[in-house]
Order: C-alpha cells, then sequence, then structure tokens
C-alpha cells in the first residue's frame, strides 16, 4: 500500500484505537478513494461486527463518510478529509 502521509487524523495517531489506526490506514492508501466493506474487512482483518462498530464511531468523530457506489449498488467509505462529509453506515444500507 501507497499511504498518503499529510492528512489530518495522522496528526492525532495516538488516540485512536488499534481497530480504528487499521480502518484509518487502509482508507489512507492513496490508490483508493473509497473502499468496500469486503476489501475493508480484507486488508484490517476485523471481524465484520468490529468492523462495523469501529466504522460508525469513527463516521460519528467526522473522520469516515459512507456511501453507496453507483456501479456496484453497495455501501463504500471513505476519509471525510479526502471525500467530503456523509452519514453512518447503518443509515445507508
Amino acid at each position: 500500500m501507497s499511504f498518503i502521509k499529510n492528512l489530518q487524523w495522522r496528526n492525532s495517531f495516538e488516540q485512536f484505537s488499534p481497530d480504528e489506526q487499521r480502518v484509518l490506514l487502509a482508507l489512507s492508501d492513496s490508490r483508493y478513494l473509497w473502499r468496500t466493506l469486503d476489501r475493508l474487512q480484507s486488508v484490517t482483518r476485523l471481524s465484520s461486527p468490529a468492523l462495523i462498530d469501529t466504522l460508525d464511531h469513527l463516521i460519528e468523530l467526522g473522520w469516515i463518510r459512507a456511501s453507496v457506489s453507483r456501479s456496484r449498488k453497495e455501501p463504500v467509505l471513505g476519509l471525510v478529509e479526502r471525500v467530503g462529509e456523509g452519514r453512518q453506515l447503518r443509515q445507508v444500507g
């Protein structure tokens, strides 16, 4: 992975739990603005319930945005500082 290094969340890296750090790093890959749940789960190696809880918490904190892929019609996620603001994952699905 090629991570974007000048993202705001990286200035507060220590404030995030290990699960949150995994998700934020996965969403910092310069090759992808958006990630599907399946891809995030594969990259972070979190269980589905742990991933959903972590994503919803980061969305509530304003770090992550959930949306729906136009082509695949499935939830996708991105860092707010890269894709803009959004809503909670449970409201998307």
